[in-house]
């Protein structure tokens, strides 16, 4: 008897525990949405101020993103950058990225994108947006520096790469200002109610097969 009633006792456990841990689980994804939500808020509002401000013709530290810039400096042409990219047509090609001095500074500057790596038709007058600086996913291959073929910008290895210091930010030319927010998805409300859509089903199955237990063992 007092096995039989251990078993019980062990099942009904393991079911709450398995209960509190799936419940913990699903609040947590769906408050951690919530976080998300109130960054990309907040990311879109300064994307926002940012772009509506005057073109400065200066670069500070530390460096503010979303800034239009007008710059006067010296592009490094004999250090060109190609990372691999896909146009607006998904044709393989590279966009040419040269480091770019101004200020005593330098920044990395996305000037245009080729088809081939062979590109020698620049002007020192950049006028373009400042934006950070993407990170690798684990779907990205690695680079090959020795080949100067580039998938990710990894601001360590340019800087081995170019022999500089580099400011951990890219200036896009000729940058629309409107184009940054439109790539920003904040689908995150929509996401956290699913979590916690989820807990609350979890809780109500689990009241309801509680409720019916209760009552066949009274039958019994």
């Amino acid at each position: 008897m007092f096995g039989v009633l251990n078993k019980r006792f062990m099942r009904k456990t393991i079911t709450i525990s398995l209960l509190i841990i799936a419940e913990f689980i699903l609040i947590s994804l769906g408050t951690w949405q919530l976080f998300r939500l109130d960054y990309k808020t907040q990311l879109i509002e300064t994307i926002s101020k940012q772009t509506h401000l005057p073109a400065v013709n200066e670069i500070v530290e530390p460096v503010e993103y979303y800034k239009q810039v007008k710059l006067h400096g010296k592009l490094l042409k004999e250090k060109i950058i190609y990372l691999y990219n896909l146009n607006e047509k998904g044709e393989a090609g590279y966009d040419v990225i040269v480091p770019y001095e101004t200020g005593g500074k330098i920044i990395l500057v996305k000037y245009e994108w080729v088809k081939e790596k062979n590109y020698d038709k620049m002007n020192d007058k950049i006028a373009g947006m400042i934006i950070p600086i993407s990170r690798k996913n684990k779907f990205t291959p690695d680079n090959d520096p020795a080949k100067n073929i580039w998938y990710y910008a990894d601001i360590y290895q340019l800087e081995k790469f170019t022999d500089h210091k580099l400011l951990p930010a890219l200036i896009i030319r000729n940058a629309n200002p409107d184009i940054f927010k439109t790539y920003i998805r904040n689908d995150h409300f929509g996401y956290a109610m699913i979590w916690y859509s989820f807990a609350a089903i979890l809780l109500i199955i689990s009241y309801i097969k509680a409720i019916n237990a209760k009552q066949s063992k009274k039958s019994t």
